[in-house]
């Protein structure tokens, strides 16, 4: 009898295996994206503009406050809920190992949604300046969140016989 643990037929390092390169192939996707509108940006400000005025300061400026205040409210939501869920999921393996996924998922797509916001208000203002530092900070927050399977660390540590599959 094979005493590896299984989920699904496969076993852990090959479960984990696959999660890690999935994960780094969709993080290190949306790490590019907001980098490569915000190079289309700044090819869209490098042309003439057409001679409307540009919005009021006051727009700007609450466009802005929403995209902070939504950054800020968001993220410490998603990253609380994500922390109790791997909590309670690090009890068993395989319920961590579909939960862990969605959990990252989740955080990264909460972050671009404040990336390009904060780039959008840049396409509004016709300006990089009143919120590419919003932009850079999520972004920064988007790269420290890499996939890095600390909750999994615990299950590495143990010989295969004393992984269980059942809680």
């Amino acid at each position: 009898m094979n005493a590896e643990p299984t989920a699904v037929g496969y076993p852990l390092k090959i479960v984990l295996l696959v999660l890690r390169i999935v994960l780094w192939v969709i993080w290190g996707g949306l790490l590019l994206g907001p980098f490569c509108f915000a190079c289309v940006i700044a090819l869209i400000f490098a042309n003439p503009a057409p001679a409307s005025p540009p919005p009021s300061a006051h727009d700007i400026s609450v466009l802005l406050i929403v995209d902070i205040l939504f950054g800020t409210i968001l993220n410490s939501l998603v990253q609380a809920a994500r922390f109790v869920v791997f909590r309670f999921a690090s009890r068993n393996w395989v319920v961590l190992a579909v939960v862990y996924p969605f959990g990252k998922v989740i955080g990264w797509a909460a972050m671009e949604g404040v990336i390009y916001f904060s780039l959008v208000i840049c396409l509004i203002a016709r300006s990089f300046m009143p919120s590419l530092p919003v932009a850079i900070i999520a972004w920064l927050i988007l790269v420290i969140d890499a996939p890095l399977f600390f909750p999994f660390k615990r299950y590495e540590k143990l010989r295969p016989t004393e992984i269980t599959v059942n809680p």
